[in-house]
């Protein structure tokens, strides 16, 4: 698709997150245009995560805070599809946490406390669709690296010595575990956001587990074989897309 005057191809209108308004229409009028969110993203971060909510974003933007000191400016929940397209265009190193369809979802929608019903839950697999074919056709390779949640998660330490994220923090990566990033996590959000949020959105407390649980169950059901299995795809062919950890 061509790119006409600066304006973002018109697949962003559909690549939104369910939840949250990120089409170019919600943008405010100063990063409608491509030169604009180029000047932010630039001028703001030395290196961005940008993923789809859910995907370790937080995990990923700590770790790199842990290695890299204050001094790097991390672009976090930079969740817009859009971000990786200009960002990776703009000789800026762009971070993509991914996770497979079913975990992802459930654990937004759990997070964001949607009543659990057939059609609404339909609008969030779209949406996570829409969104991986939009960064699968649009990000630069060149610029970006995509990053699977076992990977991140498990093996931080590979992500961090990625050339791509070497460009930002620019120092040797020393042996970091995932524990010690998960414990970091746990300090910044009580400090930023409060004990109430913690406790709602980072814990892994068994209340929360059983509500994951229970979306996943509901998205197994015939009426959404068909959605769930094209975010299947999408995920998958924007894993294969990076070479990277194979």
């Amino acid at each position: 698709m061509r790119v006409r005057g600066g304006i973002f191809p018109t697949d962003s209108l559909v690549a939104g997150v369910a939840g949250v308004d990120y089409t170019v229409d919600a943008l405010s009028a100063r990063l409608r245009r491509k030169p604009a969110l180029r000047r932010y993203l630039t001028e703001q971060f030395d290196i961005v995560v940008s993923g789809y909510p859910r995907s370790g974003n937080s995990f990923l933007a700590d770790a790199l805070r842990l290695v890299g000191g204050s001094s790097t400016r991390v672009g976090e929940r930079e969740h817009s599809p859009l971000v990786p397209y200009v960002a990776s265009r703009s000789d800026l190193p762009v971070v993509i946490p991914i996770r497979e369809p079913k975990s992802t979802i459930a654990s937004w929608f759990v997070f964001r406390g949607e009543e659990l019903t057939t059609e609404r839950l339909r609008a969030y697999v779209e949406s996570y669709t829409r969104w991986f074919r939009f960064v699968h056709r649009y990000r630069s390779a060149q610029k970006s690296v995509v990053v699977p949640f076992e990977v991140l998660t498990k093996e931080p330490e590979k992500v961090l010595s990625h050339h791509v994220v070497q460009q930002a923090i620019d120092s040797p990566t020393a042996s970091i575990h995932p524990e010690e990033v998960l414990q970091s996590l746990k300090h910044k959000e009580t400090r930023e956001r409060g004990t109430a949020f913690v406790e709602k959105a980072s814990l892994p407390v068994e209340e929360r587990r059983g509500m994951n649980e229970r979306v996943v169950e509901f998205l197994q059901q015939p009426g959404l074989a068909a959605e769930v299995e094209q975010a299947q795809v999408a995920y998958l062919d924007l894993q294969l897309s990076e070479p990277s950890w194979r």
